[in-house]
């Protein structure tokens, strides 16, 4: 399908998605939101949070236009980006108001070892394509509000900057008569970077709980399948420490999930699985 038309079908997809959530034609809500932010003498990023225009109708049909040109691999839960508008029309609702309010959780990341030229391999993550939509409409809109602060000698992975821009500006060093070169990485700076600073220099910019709420999540789901496996090495524990669980795995898991239910703060990372008030199983 064409990008132009996808889009347009996206656009349909979402507004009958919202027409059956509230009964109302959401491009009349919106006009009207419109209007009453230009004759009131103030903007609408004053009107609405910054996450409201994340989910914004228009902003969502561009960063679904640039996930279908991306394309790209499924993530951990298989869904292609051709069956990204079928589950929209299904499920956009319920994610919109999880974005809103603060409780969407993103999947897992999908890790995939590509090998390196010179030896080892780089590890790298696949998010859900359904999360890749969401990133992009974050992207989208927070791009404006950071790029200002970057360094006018900066050139990588901005608009309206490349690389070739990179070389003149190096050669026009070359000319003024400069002769170092300085060649620096930081290697695995993602892996390494303390993810609550950043987080914390994000919210300076942005005053929206939604956005750190959703990096925030987006950074615990990574951690999902390692503190899964403790809980299971706790049900071992169980089923070793008392009589009356050896041999009976499932009922030592039963048991752990209801003392997670009364005391999720018994183990730090109960915290996380079960915290916010979203259960599940211990083993």
């Amino acid at each position: 399908m064409p990008i132009d038309d996808a889009e347009a079908a996206l656009g349909c997809c979402l507004g009958q998605a919202e027409r059956e959530a509230t009964g109302r034609n959401p491009r009349s809500a919106r006009d009207g939101a419109e209007v009453g932010a230009a004759t009131s003498g103030r903007t609408k990023s004053e009107d609405h949070g910054l996450m409201e225009q994340v989910v914004e109708r228009s902003n969502m049909q561009k960063a679904y236009s640039q996930v279908m040109r991306n394309r790209g691999a499924p993530g951990v839960d298989g869904l292609r980006c051709e069956d990204l508008r079928a589950w929209l029309q299904s499920h956009w609702q319920s994610v919109k108001a999880a974005l809103l309010d603060g409780t969407y959780l993103p999947r897992a990341v999908r890790r995939v070892d590509i090998p390196k030229p010179q030896g080892g391999v780089r590890t790298l993550g696949v998010p859900t394509v359904v999360d890749r939509l969401i990133q992009q409409a974050l992207h989208q809109v927070m791009q404006p509000l950071f790029e200002p602060t970057f360094s006018d000698g900066s050139y990588g992975f901005r608009p309206g900057r490349s690389a070739t821009q990179a070389v003149v500006q190096a050669a026009t060093y070359i000319r003024g008569g400069k002769r170092w070169v300085v060649d620096m990485d930081l290697e695995k700076f993602f892996d390494r970077a303390n993810h609550d600073v950043l987080m914390h220099r994000v919210a300076r910019r942005i005053d929206d709980r939604g956005w750190v709420n959703y990096f925030g999540a987006f950074y615990k789901s990574a951690l999902y399948p390692t503190l899964r496996h403790l809980d299971r090495k706790l049900v071992l524990w169980a089923t070793r420490k008392y009589k009356r669980l050896r041999g009976h795995r499932r009922r030592a898991a039963h048991w752990l999930a209801r003392i997670a239910r009364d005391k999720p703060g018994l183990f730090a990372h109960w915290r996380l699985l079960w915290g916010q008030g979203r259960m599940g199983r211990v083993g």
